[in-house]
């Protein structure tokens, strides 16, 4: 048994980077906002492909038939997933261009700022941040949103995530783009 287990570790290892780049894809078609996509590779990766796969791999070759159906419905799934995209972009129903599927920013209005670690500097940035909002007609509820979680986002690093006898420094960064709906983003 210890020898069954051992080739089928290595035969399912081929698999690991193929379900690591399908779950990548699952993730980063939900943050472009194409959840289609993601939920297509959701729905091979989780049952659709693998479970054909798997069965067929029992029936034929017992366990390493398991293994290596594991690994193939991976591939498969990236291809079938990778074939649906392409068809989407022809049929309109996903954005155009190339595979990453990035939108075209027509214009783009940047708040970076980079603070000390004390909480004097916290509310320096908050009260930035409200200025660059009313310049950027963000609503003040929005705005007032933004800036409450960027402060206890920055607080709660500064009092638990630095040293207090060393000089640390954050980079905070907000961007508007577009006037889309989902374009705008943060990033510390």
């Amino acid at each position: 048994m210890l020898i069954m287990c051992k080739m089928a570790l290595r035969i399912f290892a081929c698999s690991f980077l193929f379900y690591v780049y399908n779950k990548f894809l699952m993730s980063y078609y939900q943050t472009i906002l194409q959840p289609g996509l993601s939920t297509f590779i959701t729905v091979l990766q989780g049952f659709v492909v693998v479970v054909p796969f798997i069965l067929a791999g029992i029936f034929w070759m017992g366990l390493p038939g398991v293994c290596i159906a594991a690994a193939l419905s991976e591939a498969l799934t990236i291809l079938l997933g990778m074939l649906f995209r392409i068809w989407g972009q022809g049929t309109r129903k996903f954005p155009s261009g190339d595979r990453y599927m990035l939108p075209k920013v027509k214009e783009e209005r940047c708040f970076d700022f980079s603070i000390e670690n004390h909480l004097e500097d916290v509310i320096r940035l908050r009260d930035t941040l409200f200025s660059f909002c009313r310049e950027n007609h963000i609503d003040e509820k929005d705005a007032n949103l933004i800036g409450l979680a960027l402060e206890e986002i920055c607080a709660n690093i500064v009092r638990y995530g630095y040293r207090i006898d060393k000089k640390n420094y954050m980079d905070v960064s907000f961007t508007i783009q577009d006037d889309t709906p989902g374009a705008s983003s943060g990033r510390i």
